[in-house]
């Protein structure tokens, strides 16, 4: 109930701060429920997910055989894979079937016809696999329509003496925004309608029984969990696949779902290449088809990563921003160290998640909570410092010198931290018989005595005090902390006060003044323990 309390009086004094701040938090809100938050996520707090786990062990069931400028030097065949004859695929399909591999996905396009005899020899290793998934290439450009230019995807098929003896035909597209490849499509719109993408076609040729289970439950588009950099996965050149032994391929490739694809470390002959989390900083990328082949194999597993929720997004972005917001009811070092727990607690929480679970925490909602909450709770304390300091400089003003007032106002929390008891002397000064006096004398000669009255009171309260204030012809001063003295040279101030308030009315010039003040000057206001102050 006090807490409500506390909240209704902020009601009334602070308005603006409510109103910006529930402004302020409904726009968090928008932001924390569109898609802005969750490219954001991708953008910072996925890649930070990442980075903390690092490389993990692949799957050892999926293995890619790579072609290369390297291996094409080793075969004596040109660099650019493209230009290789179609018998060398044909013996490597033939070596996979004697090895006994389970599925075999080629990321290369046949689209073309080539020397009838290689074309032969590939139609038949393609006869003789019967579980080849292979590659539909799509190739876009665009048309000039009069009204403006219009995107045109074309579907480039394999051969038709291809196609007919392959499991499953399929495309793979990549998104090229954001910049760094995080997930990637199903399913494409195709000329023929929505089809599977290849290695959602590869998973269903593999188990054509669970297909459409599988392809209810699984969502789209596929938030990719990489398992490291470039070759993570088991990667062997197709050189090295082509030289093997019969018993050595059969060890390596026998019950095993192989990838053919053009893959290349160096940066200079990478071509069908993305970026990712864990491209290095020489500018090596991820193949296509080991970003296929991952997807296949997150597929496969089922270890894809699971997103955020916009509404899970929203309710731990607003659990923090009321964290801290009851964090600020407590002292600062506390509220930073709950603050600091908390946040190591969720890190920590996400992390396991990560690793364990596959789910996708959002990292940076919660760090625009943390900012906003105490930007918010800091401004609160701001606004509550300033009416307070109002409130007891109002108060103070009543009874000290305005200045006096405005500095202890601004230092009261220091003071009330400090908790000492100091002594002080407050001087309160009048002028006895002023009426008559002024009844007596010409308006500019009391004005001229009053005048070199305050210039000999002013010049001694400067030197000293430096806190006062005229009220009329009284005067008010304050001293802080002076020491044990002042209290007993007050009372020889009171002593003193009827003889310097009737040299008012007998003396009519300055020394008049200061002979008779001076006695009293010296007792209370004294500079220093065996010094004091003269007029």
């Amino acid at each position: 109930m006090r807490h409500f309390a506390t909240i209704r009086r902020g009601l009334k004094v602070h308005p603006r701060w409510w109103i910006l701040t529930t402004c302020a938090l409904l726009a968090f809100t928008g932001f924390c429920l569109s898609s802005y938050a969750l490219t954001l996520e991708q953008k910072t707090g996925l890649r930070w997910l990442f980075l903390w786990r690092g490389p993990v062990k692949p799957p050892a069931d999926v293995i890619i055989v790579a072609l290369s400028s390297t291996a094409g030097e080793a075969l004596a065949l040109p660099r650019q894979s493209s230009a290789w004859p179609r018998t060398v695929h044909a013996d490597l399909l033939h070596q996979l079937h004697h090895a006994g591999a389970r599925l075999v996905v080629m990321d290369i396009a046949f689209k073309e016809a080539r020397d009838e005899q290689e074309d032969t020899a590939l139609e038949n290793a393609l006869a003789q696999m019967h579980n080849v998934v292979l590659f539909k290439y799509l190739r876009r450009h665009q048309i000039n329509t009069g009204a403006g230019r219009v995107d045109i995807e074309e579907e480039m098929l394999p051969l038709p003496r291809f196609a007919q003896h392959a499991a499953a035909t399929g495309t793979f597209v990549l998104p090229k925004y954001p910049a760094e490849v995080s997930h990637t499509y199903l399913f494409s719109d195709l000329s023929r309608g929505r089809e599977a993408t290849q290695p959602l076609q590869a998973l269903m040729a593999l188990d054509p029984e669970r297909s459409e289970s599988l392809i209810a439950e699984l969502p789209d588009p596929l938030t990719i969990n990489f398992y490291g950099p470039a070759e993570t996965l088991t990667t062997i050149p197709i050189d090295a696949a082509l030289r093997m032994s019969s018993a050595e391929a059969r060890d390596i490739f026998a019950d095993r779902i192989v990838y053919i694809g053009y893959s290349d470390r160096r940066q200079t002959e990478q071509q069908d290449a993305y970026r990712t989390v864990f491209s290095d900083r020489r500018g090596v990328d991820i193949s296509g088809v080991e970003i296929s082949a991952t997807v296949f194999a997150n597929l496969l597993q089922k270890n894809y990563l699971r997103p955020p929720a916009p509404a899970v997004i929203v309710l731990i972005s607003l659990l923090f921003f009321a964290a801290v917001v009851l964090s600020h009811r407590v002292r600062l070092s506390h509220a930073i160290s709950i603050q600091l727990t908390l946040s190591s607690l969720y890190a920590a929480s996400a992390y396991l998640l990560f690793q364990s679970h596959h789910f996708w925490s959002p990292l940076m909602s919660p760090i625009l909570a943390l900012i906003f909450g105490n930007t918010a709770m800091w401004a609160w304390h701001h606004l509550q410092q300033k009416n307070r300091e109002e409130q007891i400089r109002y108060t103070l003003a009543q009874y000290l010198p305005g200045d006096a007032a405005q500095k202890l106002s601004r230092n009261f929390n220091k003071l009330e931290q400090q908790r000492q008891v100091v002594q002080g002397v407050c001087l309160l000064t009048d002028i006895q018989g002023y009426t008559s006096l002024a009844e007596t004398l010409p308006p500019d000669e009391l004005h001229s005595l009053m005048n070199r009255y305050y210039a000999v009171l002013i010049k001694a309260v400067e030197k000293k005090w430096r806190l006062y204030r005229q009220s009329g012809w009284g005067w008010h001063a304050c001293a802080l902390d002076c020491g044990g003295n002042y209290a007993r040279n007050l009372q020889r101030r009171y002593a003193n006060r009827q003889r310097y308030s009737s040299a008012i009315a007998r003396g009519r010039d300055r020394s008049a003044i200061a002979d008779l003040l001076r006695p009293a000057w010296r007792t209370v206001f004294p500079r220093q323990p065996g010094s004091y102050w003269s007029l």
